[in-house]
């Protein structure tokens, strides 16, 4: 009749709408105890209802931001909506069920049961890793070997030739661009510890959250073994050693599941900028050698043309760019 109030979904109805959604959804109780979580979420987080529903949210996640500094303590968004009421977004990285971090949007509201007051949260989540486009490229990039197959990142030659473009572009229109050279630190203990193929899983992960770290027209392959090569587009010097921070931090914040164990590593990086080379070969080797200085200075961190070298090397040049130099100190 008219006038009358529609009537409200069913459960039954209510799950089913938010099933296919393409967003992960999931609602919390005041306690941050979950009670909800949609088909999307399993997909883009890999944790599947059953083993979600009833945990509280950041025994899971475990969200960091752009460092890799944890937000479920007081930064966390579904908190602060439950302290204040209001609606928060924000940009953050999630914990997949494998290991590695997945970046993702995140809107957290109130929820409000009109008897009893405020009764929990909600939280929609979407993943900001490369669409359809970017996967049906790599499959294409794959069939022409310029996939490394373990990793799934570009290979040595795919780096090779992104690197020369990268060069050519910068001698016609100065588009500067940088490069970072990064070595997982003591990778010969883990693959003596637990086994290689222990090591290969950790290469895999942390090469996935790498890539999910990069803009869509960076680059990031296998440079060899555990050596990883990033390029990065239309940067200057302050944003290359930024945003190669903040690899140090997610690489960190990242873990490996590996036969009931949790396995960690750091990585130790070498940086170098298109401005301070006079070819691709120089700018290759300056990068290597800053890396082998970040190995001697302490491992899990950034060498750049505004670091200083470690005690006993007066400049980077000072120091072997031999790749089984570095082994030794691996």
């Amino acid at each position: 009749m008219r006038g009358e109030r529609p009537s409200l979904l069913s459960e039954t109805q209510l799950v089913s709408l938010l099933d296919h959604i393409g967003d992960g959804v999931y609602f919390v109780d005041a306690e941050r105890r979950i009670l909800h979580w949609n088909q999307a979420a399993e997909k883009i987080s890999g944790f599947t209802a059953h083993e979600v529903v009833g945990k509280r949210c950041g025994d899971l996640l475990m969200h960091v931001d752009d460092d890799g500094e944890s937000l479920c303590g007081t930064a966390c968004p579904l908190k602060s909506v439950l302290s204040t009421g209001g609606v928060r977004k924000i940009q953050a990285w999630l914990q997949h069920r494998q290991g590695h971090r997945v970046p993702v949007t995140i809107e957290a509201a109130p929820f409000v049961d009109p008897a009893t007051g405020l009764a929990g949260a909600v939280e929609v989540f979407r993943d900001n890793t490369a669409g359809l486009a970017l996967i049906e490229r790599a499959q294409e990039l794959e069939r022409l070997a310029y996939i490394d197959p373990l990793t799934q990142i570009g290979n040595r030659r795919f780096a090779q030739q992104v690197l020369q473009q990268s060069w050519n572009a910068w001698e016609r229109n100065r588009s500067s661009f940088g490069i970072a050279m990064l070595d997982i630190d003591h990778f010969k203990a883990v693959n003596d510890r637990y086994g290689h193929d222990a090591g290969d899983e950790v290469l895999r992960v942390v090469c996935r959250t790498l890539a999910s770290s990069l803009r869509s027209f960076d680059f990031i392959g296998r440079w060899g073994g555990e050596e990883i090569l990033v390029i990065l587009q239309c940067v200057r010097q302050a944003e290359l050693t930024k945003v190669t921070r903040r690899f140090l931090g997610l690489v960190r914040a990242t873990s490996c599941h590996w036969c009931n164990q949790r396995i960690q590593v750091t990585t130790s990086v070498g940086i170098a900028i298109a401005e301070e080379c006079d070819s691709v070969a120089e700018m290759l080797l300056l990068a290597d050698q800053r890396l082998y200085a970040a190995k001697c200075a302490g491992r899990d961190r950034i060498i750049g043309p505004e670091t200083r070298p470690p005690t006993g090397a007066t400049s980077p040049e000072d120091l072997p760019a031999s790749l089984e130099s570095r082994r030794l100190l691996s």
